[in-house]
């Protein structure tokens, strides 16, 4: 029995979709079709396919109404699955299944705007599990894990549907409660501290029984982000522990002050001073080919001076200078020290590349190629001399953006790396828009890799995405052999970490390491 092509389409939509188009291909109004959909295999199971549809021309090159169409299908189901799991991994923790961080902070921004746009408010409740190391260290990390997927089923089970639930690394745990009074926050979070004191897990010689210090924060709050609402909400925890542990505090406008004063005011001063006085330094990290342990590159990691001499990471500024409007001016400050670094590193014969750090501002900046142009013209520089870095969440969010500024930096003869990939992504699909040559695996999924198949997992998958595209991986956070060596087995192209080399004032390597 004869069966139309569009007979094996699934889905009503897709059918009319290629049918219209085998008709426009027979007439001549289409050269050729391209489209993706589903289809069930003679076992059942659904597939995912990539048909290419053209005509096949006569001899007398006219198209006919009874022209053959040439049909080839490229079966994507496996790459499919693998977008999938990635998506998947890259939004939740894998021993809970709940979210995880960069998740979470996802949806509290989208929170926020709600809660400010329609007036109501909403909750955040931050925990940690009390003495929970003791739980690792007398019973073991097996058990400790299955007390953390016990809370997580706890969680779930005692909030409501529209809660967001997340486990922010370790012991810690998050969740927000849109719209909701502040009495019934506080009943949650009391609900939740009591009904945890029933989770209980044994080795069999001791029985460990679960509770936590959490802390409680309203929002919205005028002039906080999300990073300000987490903040604040981990102050509160830390008073409800150093309270006598197993209860909660709410965040009161102590709390709230503490956070803004210290993060945006004295920081501020702070930043300003250190700009003026240029008391800001580069200390350089190698970056290590696997294959034949050369060093390829350095990146170049930004230092502040303090008043009294003291280094300061950039951990404690760069989000304070993000909210006030200074870190454009840190950026150009870095990109005039790692140019006169690279001009000395020339006249020394050195042909390494200094990997420059960028900010989202810089990004999103219409000036920032002329800026960079501009400074590759007064060092007397050509650009292939460096890699300039973009965190995956700044180029998603700026996204044309940053294909916009990545394609001129291209075009005169640089490039650039995409870091912490694999925290924040949701999709492979804009990696395809955007031309970078290097992804830098984030420290979070490669420090544990020897041990947790998970990690390793995830880590082969990236790496095999890159390939695929052409672009080179460099694993961040590798601190000894084992890491390095299990690498080196899934292809990882580069290593980054204290296991390759500290960060230094001065570049020190410029061979090949024996």
């Amino acid at each position: 029995m004869e069966k139309c092509f569009s007979d094996f389409i699934y889905g009503e939509y897709d059918q009319k979709k290629v049918i219209s188009a085998i008709n426009q291909l027979i007439t001549g109004n289409k050269k050729t079709f391209k489209y993706d959909c589903s289809i069930y295999s003679l076992k059942g199971s659904v597939l995912y396919i990539s048909w290419f549809l053209s005509p096949l021309k006569r001899d007398d090159n006219a198209i006919r109404n009874d022209s053959e169409i040439l049909v080839v299908g490229l079966d994507l189901t496996e790459r499919r699955n693998y977008e999938n799991q990635l998506t998947w991994l890259a939004e939740h923790d894998p021993l809970t299944s709940l979210y995880n961080r960069r998740k979470f902070e996802k949806e509290l921004d989208q929170a926020i705007i709600l809660a400010d746009r329609y007036h109501h408010r909403s909750a955040l409740i931050f925990f940690d599990i009390d003495q929970f190391k003791y739980v690792n260290d007398s019973s073991g990390h097996q058990l400790g894990d299955e007390l953390l997927v016990k809370v997580a089923e706890k969680l779930k089970a005692e909030t409501r549907q529209s809660d967001v639930i997340a486990r922010f690394g370790g012991d810690e745990f998050i969740i927000l409660a849109p719209n909701i009074s502040q009495d019934h926050a506080q009943e949650l979070v009391q609900k939740i501290c009591d009904d945890m004191s029933t989770v209980v897990v044994s080795d069999g010689k001791e029985r460990h029984r679960v509770t936590i210090s959490a802390g409680l924060l309203l929002f919205p709050e005028p002039n906080c982000s999300a990073q300000d609402l987490l903040a604040i909400a981990d102050v509160a925890m830390y008073r409800a522990k150093a309270g006598g542990r197993g209860g909660w505090c709410l965040a009161n406008q102590y709390d709230i002050n503490r956070i803004d004063i210290k993060n945006r005011v004295n920081w501020k001063t702070k930043i300003e001073r250190a700009l003026e006085e240029n008391r800001f330094q580069l200390y350089f990290q190698p970056i290590m080919h696997i294959r034949d342990k050369s060093i390829s590159h350095y990146e170049c990691l930004l230092r502040m001076i303090d008043d009294s001499g003291e280094l300061v990471p950039p951990g404690l500024f760069v989000e304070v200078a993000e909210h006030t409007g200074l870190i454009l001016q840190i950026d150009q400050h870095v990109i005039e020290l790692a140019f006169k670094q690279q001009v000395e590193m020339l006249e020394k014969q050195w042909t390494i590349k200094l990997s420059i750090n960028l900010s989202g501002e810089m990004l999103s900046n219409p000036d920032a190629f002329k800026i960079i142009s501009n400074q590759l013209k007064a060092f007397n520089l050509e650009a292939h001399h460096f890699i300039f870095e973009v965190t995956e969440t700044q180029a998603v969010t700026n996204l044309q953006a940053a294909h916009d500024f990545i394609t001129q930096i291209n075009a005169i003869g640089g490039c650039f790396a995409l870091d912490d990939f694999g925290v924040g992504f949701s999709s492979m699909n804009y990696l395809k828009q955007l031309p970078v040559s290097y992804l830098k695996i984030d420290g979070a999924f490669v420090k544990n890799i020897v041990e947790s198949y998970e990690d390793r997992l995830f880590v082969e998958a990236i790496n095999s995405v890159g390939q695929g595209m052409k672009i080179k991986t460099i694993a961040e956070f590798v601190e000894n052999e084992a890491i390095l060596e299990v690498l080196a087995e899934l292809g990882v192209d580069y290593a980054q970490g204290y296991g390759i080399g500290k960060p230094v004032l001065h570049p020190e390597f410029q061979h090949p390491l024996s």
